[in-house]
């Protein structure tokens, strides 16, 4: 048996959904949804301050770049026990 597959046209389909505005809104929530579960918690800040833009979740807190790196924190898994930085 033989099969023949036609690509034509891929890397277009392929373009216009890395770029569509709803994939990337989409995608987005998804992220943030999903990481949420492993977000540090203290009070709630940096969890609650956040933007959701198509293909990015920007989060507000000015430690919040350290958090996700892990740089110098030591995380408390009290009130989030998946806390973690990545």
């Amino acid at each position: 048996m033989r099969v023949k597959t036609d690509l034509r046209g891929i890397n277009n389909k392929i373009h216009r959904i890395a770029t569509n505005r709803d994939v990337g809104l989409f995608l987005a929530q998804e992220v943030h949804n999903n990481a949420k579960q492993y977000i540090p918690f203290d009070t709630g800040a940096l969890i609650q301050n956040h933007t959701i833009e198509p293909f990015r979740v920007i989060y507000w807190q000015p430690y919040a770049k350290a958090n996700f790196y892990g740089t110098d924190r030591n995380f408390s898994t009290e009130k989030n026990p998946n806390a973690q930085a990545r």
